[in-house]
């Protein structure tokens, strides 16, 4: 059986009716393969293609010839999906969509396309960029912690979170450090010792290292890309300064910007863009970098040897992953900083109802409202009616002037966000 990620099932369940071709974007190994045939074993969708760029031999063929070979070997007329897994491999993909959904509304071919995409940022921008209005776009991101928990049979979504059994609280604060060291991947977690999950664990990363990233590179260039990820992330959580890294590295601008390319371009990491109203002392174009395998940054940094000084950027990182997976399409993530360095880690920002929840990651251990936050709140309550304080141990709530202040322990941020949104 396969693991149902029925957060993502039922953003594609949404987008199923329309004509528009559905593409699942994400990171190697986020499970966009399983997620497909999840769809199939579910059978929420059924008399289906399914199709890897393994099943093309020549190197680059038309829309048309495309479709017509469907037609000659799927009789794909009396089909109801097209999927393509692996979509990027396939020249000209772009154009082939196109052509498909525009032939979908032209005429009754009726056929839903579903296509994943692990690699290639600049190549996927172009292709969505001509598919504007013909698809719907799902960005896939590695398992959040509670469905690391659901995967080992545990459901916290319905717990009380003010008032927590301490058993319970032990139990999970003990799959966490799994969780935080380990990440998501079933490989590793399913291994028995320390030994062979490491193996597991290397194994991953120098896939990504040396299958999809080698070829990219010159053979001088190899050493100082290794060099530049362990650099970058330690870097990743404050406003990231080129200049900075190029003169550590001793390398060229051009050379730095093709390694920002790949990174993006691999999907591993995301670059978080600065909240302003175009107040003087507002940071508006610097941007902050966030990792979405935090597995992967354990491994950079030497495996179990994580220093305290980035054990809490480490959590803040977790922090912004768990936003991504709890986020509607309407809301975006942004954080705020002013020039004297004033900073309100994350924005939640609801653009329909034009309404901010700002959220602090703080390792306390008791209720104190960080000034940072005060101060934030203070040129910006019109739009704030909650604030989310995070901490190790404390749950609990404030009412302020208005403000309602709700502490949390940071390994329950989602559980909370889950269950509130169950309130409305």
């Amino acid at each position: 059986m396969i693991f149902l990620r029925n957060s993502y099932i039922n953003k594609i369940k949404k987008y199923l009716p329309n004509k528009n071709a559905i593409i699942l974007v994400g990171a190697r190994q986020v499970w966009k393969s399983s997620l497909i045939k999840s769809l199939i074993q579910e059978k929420i969708i059924d008399n289906e293609v399914l199709l890897n760029w393994d099943d093309f031999i020549l190197e680059e063929f038309s829309a048309k010839e495309f479709l017509e070979f469907l037609e000659f070997k799927y009789d794909i007329k009396n089909k109801k999906y097209l999927i393509i897994d692996e979509a990027q491999k396939i020249k000209n993909i772009g154009i082939i969509i196109k052509y498909l959904v525009d032939k979908n509304k032209e005429s009754d071919l009726g056929l839903k396309i579903i296509i994943s995409w692990s690699w290639g940022l600049e190549i996927f921008r172009w292709i969505t960029d001509s598919l504007v209005g013909r698809y719907n776009l799902i960005k896939v991101k590695p398992f959040s912690f509670i469905e690391f928990l659901e995967f080992n049979n545990i459901n916290i979504s319905n717990i009380d979170i003010f008032n927590i059994n301490p058993l319970v609280k032990s139990e999970i604060n003990k799959y966490f450090e799994i969780y935080i060291k380990y990440w998501w991947y079933p490989e590793v977690i399913k291994a028995k010792t320390e030994t062979d999950k490491k193996i597991a664990f290397k194994s991953i990363y120098d896939d990504y290292l040396y299958k999809d990233i080698w070829f990219l590179l010159k053979e001088d260039e190899n050493i100082y890309f290794i060099k530049f990820l362990k650099l970058f992330v330690t870097k990743i959580w404050s406003l990231l300064k080129s200049e900075q890294i190029i003169e550590e590295l001793w390398i060229k601008k051009k050379l730095y910007k093709k390694f920002i390319q790949i990174v993006e371009s691999s999907f591993l990491f995301d670059f978080l863009p600065p909240f302003s109203s175009n107040i003087w002392n507002e940071i508006k174009k610097s941007n902050k970098w966030y990792i979405n395998d935090v597995g992967f940054l354990n491994y950079l940094l030497w495996i179990g040897q994580i220093s305290k000084e980035f054990k809490w950027k480490i959590i803040e990182n977790y922090i912004y992953n768990e936003l991504c997976f709890i986020k509607e399409d309407f809301e975006e993530i942004k954080f705020w900083q002013n020039k004297n360095g004033t900073e309100v880690d994350f924005l939640l920002i609801d653009n329909f109802e034009k309404k901010i929840l700002p959220i602090e990651v703080k390792s306390w251990k008791n209720d104190i409202l960080p000034k940072s936050l005060l101060s934030f709140i203070s040129k910006y309550k019109a739009n704030i009616t909650d604030a989310i304080i995070t901490s190790d141990s404390v749950n609990k709530k404030r009412e302020i002037e208005k403000v309602n202040y709700v502490f949390i322990d940071y390994r329950l941020i989602s559980s909370y966000f889950i269950k509130m949104k169950k309130n409305y």
